[in-house]
This record gives C-alpha cells, sequence and structure tokens, in this order.
C-alpha cells in the first residue's frame, strides 16, 4: 500500500517562514516514556530551560539511537531533506548537502519554559516535535 503523502504547510511569520506537519505514525507514549527514562536517569542540562528538564545530546545515528526515537528520527531527517531539497535550494547537487542532527528531550511541566534563543553555528533548520501538549498550548512567541 502507497503511503499517502504528507502536507506540509508554510508559515511566514515576521521574516521567518515555519513549516509545520503532522506526524500521525510516531508512537508519541513510546517518546514520552524515552523523555521520562531520561529524566530519571540524567542530570538537566541547563541551557534556555526554566524550571524543566532538558536532555543532554541524544545519540541520533541509525545504529546506536534509541528504538523508542528512531521513527522520530527517521521522520525529522526526511522532512529537513525534503525542505532543503525542493524549497531552499531547488533541485540542488545532493551530493554535496549533508544532514547532521542534534537532538535532545525536554520535559517542561507547568509553568516551565524555554527562554528565547538562536541556534547558532551552522544551523539552517530547527525543528520541534512536541509528543504530549495540554489542549491550547504551542503558541510560539
Amino acid at each position: 500500500m502507497k503511503e499517502q503523502e504528507k502536507k506540509v504547510e508554510q508559515t511566514v511569520i515576521f521574516g521567518d517562514v515555519v513549516w509545520s506537519q503532522d506526524l500521525d505514525s510516531i508512537d508519541n507514549e513510546s517518546l514520552i516514556d524515552y523523555a521520562y527514562t531520561l529524566y530519571e536517569q540524567q542530570s538537566s542540562v541547563k541551557k534556555s530551560n526554566r524550571l524543566g528538564f532538558q536532555s543532554p545530546s541524544l545519540p541520533t545515528n541509525p545504529d546506536v539511537v534509541d528504538s523508542r526515537f528512531k521513527p522520530l528520527i527517521s521522520e525529522v531527517v526526511s522532512f529537513a531533506q525534503s525542505i532543503c531539497y525542493d524549497v531552499l535550494y531547488k533541485d540542488p547537487d545532493k551530493s554535496k548537502l549533508t544532514f547532521g542532527v542534534d537532538a535532545w528531550a525536554n520535559i517542561n511541566p507547568k509553568y516551565a519554559y524555554n527562554q528565547p534563543h538562536i541556534h547558532g553555528g551552522n544551523t539552517l533548520l530547527s525543528i520541534v516535535y512536541y509528543a504530549q501538549t495540554p489542549d491550547n498550548c504551542g503558541q510560539f512567541y
């Protein structure tokens, strides 16, 4: 059976472009379990997070990534490649583009948040995936 084509939506916010896509195939319960396993086993990294937990960088190499996290990493890389190949560079020499993925898990209970911040260096795209949220939340400012 052919996989259903996923619709990518583009929104421009103050000159920045935000692409979004629903990932219905991701097992959120497994991701939540993985995040809480990290929370129980590791100390929080202090970066932009306030009152919440941020894991250290997670392995993303397909050979060593946790099985609960692997489907999301696969989707993220596929999404990033489609944005780069089809939108930003339009038919680039794909042999010259490489993708590196830095990933971590955040757990932000009530009143926790992430301060405004910039992902610097050679970052082209920043991708956020919410495995669990309360209703009517997640607004970007």
